[in-house]
Order: C-alpha cells, then structure tokens, then sequence
C-alpha cells in the first residue's frame, strides 16, 4: 500500500456548460481554463511537489464537435507557446506531449517540437498536454507499432507500456485523474495507465476549479488507502 503522489492527470470538463451559463462564446469557456486556470494549478502543482502533472487538452473524439469550435480550438492551443514560454522556462517546468500527431497542423507540430526541445533540460514539474489524445488510440497505435516490428511473440506488459505515448516522456501512470463538470466517467482517459488511479469527482465547472479545489483533491486523495488488487 502507498500513498505516494507522483502523477496528478485532470479531465478538464464543463468549459462549453460555463460559457453558456454566463452567457459567453464557447471558446471563452476554453480560454478561461489555458489562459487562467490550468497557468494556477501548475502553480499549485509546483508548490505541493508534485512531480508530473498531465491535462487533457483535446481528445480524439473532440474533432467530430462543431467545426468553429475545434479550428478556435486548434488556433488557441497553437499560441500558448508564445503565451506561457516565458513564464514556464521562469518556473523550470518540463513540458512534454502525448497523442497523436500526424493529423495536426504544422503550426501545431511546430509548436509541440519547439517547447518539447526548449525544456528538455528543466529538472521542476513535468507538465504534459494531452493533445489530440485517446486512450484507445494510444492502445491500438502501439499494437501497430509492436506489429510493425515483428515483436508479436513477446506482447506482455512491459512491451505495451514501452509503445505506449507516456513511455516516450518516462510519465509514471497517474496515481489520481481529476474530473471537474459534473460527470462520472473517464472517457477513455489512460485506459491503460489509469487502470488503478484513484478518481476524483468534482461537480465545479473546469473555468471554476481552482488552486484550492485541486488541493481538497490531493487531500482526499492522501485519506484513501491503495491496494492494488492485494
């Protein structure tokens, strides 16, 4: 049994729930979370220890959403760089990225390649933006990957996990995954890592989860007893 919290990955939720009851563009829903929100919890993340902190930024199902939605989107992501590069360096934070690529922008590619290279050396926080990311996706790409190289008759664990998007950044599976919006389901987050993550459930829309929120979720967690399966 251990208690240890290394890896704290969020379900951002609720953004388009939260425009819409203010009365705002969806996108603002998602602005308020990469431009606000998710520059604090970093913050907290840093201030609590935790050494790797992964959000979800854009699933592989979110490209079937309206089209003004997902090309806002794609344009938001694409300058956060030139947002939060400065202040990132500043803090010593990794940045990494999982998910699929090959149906991204150039821009978007480009952005990935320059703040993965730029903070390779950062020894802080490892903060990853799931972009463009399924946990089923992830599963049948490294299937793929192991089939191309002829490594079937060794398929176990440690061969999936060595395929798997989180192996090329050394990301530990995440000991709590953070769901705010209301809902109670994972979505396919990690289907694989997170097979014994703790859950955290929170009915606060994502635009209003906060530093302190995140902290009653590292508390919560720190009350609960891992077993494993043992």
């Amino acid at each position: 049994m251990t208690k240890t919290l290394q890896h704290i990955a969020l379900i951002p939720d609720g953004n388009r729930r939260w425009a819409r009851a203010h009365g705002l563009p969806i996108l603002t829903g998602h602005a308020q979370v990469t431009d606000h929100v998710i520059p604090d919890l970093v913050r907290t993340c840093i201030q609590q220890e935790i050494p790797y902190f992964t959000v979800w930024a854009f699933s592989t199902e979110n490209w079937g959403r309206d089209q003004a939605e997902v090309t806002g989107l794609m344009d938001l992501f694409a300058g956060l760089y030139d947002k939060f590069a400065a202040r990132i360096a500043a803090q010593n934070v990794r940045v990494t990225f999982i998910g699929r690529r090959d149906n991204l922008s150039p821009a978007l590619q480009d952005m990935i390649a320059r703040w993965t290279e730029d903070t390779k050396l950062h020894t802080g926080l490892t903060f990853t933006i799931a972009l463009n990311y399924g946990g089923h996706d992830d599963i049948l790409r490294a299937v793929n990957k192991i089939i191309a190289e002829k490594r079937l008759s060794e398929i176990g664990d440690r061969t999936l996990r060595d395929y798997l998007d989180t192996s090329v950044n050394d990301l530990p599976d995440p000991d709590l995954i953070i769901r705010p919006g209301g809902e109670k389901r994972l979505s396919g987050f990690m289907s694989w890592q997170g097979a014994y993550s703790e859950l955290y459930f929170s009915d606060k829309m994502m635009p209003d989860f906060g530093p302190d929120d995140l902290r009653a979720a590292i508390a919560d967690f720190h009350d609960r007893q891992r077993r494993f399966g043992k």
